[in-house]
């Protein structure tokens, strides 16, 4: 048995099922469910350190970034050696805009691990927020090269090539990202986006579509599947994806625009 800090007894074996429950609910993205849980190892005394580190991961997810990186640094003064609290407070001060301290915490998280896949990424993450798309790029081909096994890189890259309307080249990439996980949402719906945008509708309705039985209430899928339908006249599939989508959101814009502009026609 364990006796945690809080004087609870775990038997044998139940902190790592604890654990590994908590690494379930944060790949869900249950990051309220997965922190309370990790709060518990933690009070045991077990995998400090891991633990820390998730929960910090869990704050910054719900988009407490001081606390995040108070728990990093929790986190750093135990294990200053271990690159990811490192580069993870890093990604909290991306999203509080602070860069150079982002910076200096990822170039410090690259002199502990210089082949660690993660701190490539989040420095290609980094100079995409600084709008940098070469270097951008060039940090997420050196995360490939070690581990080409990342579609979220791959998506990464699909959107850089999108904002400077190379889209081959970022159909090329969201293909890729697909390739390495097949049900990826955000590949196949950014992929959607870029092929109604080059007005192939019925390439684009068929990855909109398998994006949505995914994902069924993903409405941002769901809008693209109805403008898709509008804009090709199709009356009956508007009509229906107006009613579905006024299902889940009572007052979402652009099914009740659409469907104002489609009562009209219909009156005439």
């Amino acid at each position: 048995m364990i006796i945690g800090n809080n004087n609870i007894i775990y038997e044998e074996g139940m902190i790592m099922d604890l654990y590994k429950k908590g690494e379930k609910h944060y790949m869900e993205k249950k990051y309220e469910k997965a922190y309370e849980i990790f709060k518990t190892v933690y009070e045991s005394g077990e995998k400090i350190n891991d633990t820390l580190n998730y929960m910090g991961c869990c704050e910054l997810q719900l988009g407490n970034y001081q606390k995040a990186i108070n728990l990093f640094d929790e986190v750093i003064k135990v294990n200053p050696d271990w690159e990811r609290p490192v580069f993870n407070k890093g990604r909290a001060y991306i999203k509080l805009e602070n860069y150079d301290e982002a910076l200096k915490c990822l170039e410090q998280a690259l002199l502990i691990n210089p082949e660690s896949e993660d701190v490539y990424f989040y420095l290609g993450v980094f100079y995409y927020q600084k709008g940098d798309f070469d270097k951008a790029i060039g940090y997420y081909k050196k995360s490939l090269s070690i581990n080409k096994n990342q579609p979220d890189t791959y998506l990464n890259m699909g959107m850089i090539y999108s904002r400077l309307e190379n889209y081959d080249m970022a159909l090329n990439e969201f293909d890729r990202a697909l390739e390495t996980d097949n049900n990826f949402v955000d590949a196949l719906f950014n992929k959607g986006f870029i092929l109604a945008r080059l007005k192939k509708y019925t390439d684009a309705l068929l990855v909109f579509n398998k994006a949505h039985s995914l994902d069924p209430n993903d409405l941002s899928v769901m809008e693209e599947i109805l403008i898709l339908y509008w804009r090709q006249r199709d009356l009956e599939n508007t009509e229906q994806w107006i009613k579905k989508i006024l299902s889940i959101d009572i007052n979402n814009t652009k099914a009740k625009t659409i469907k104002e502009s489609l009562e009209n026609i219909i009156k005439q």
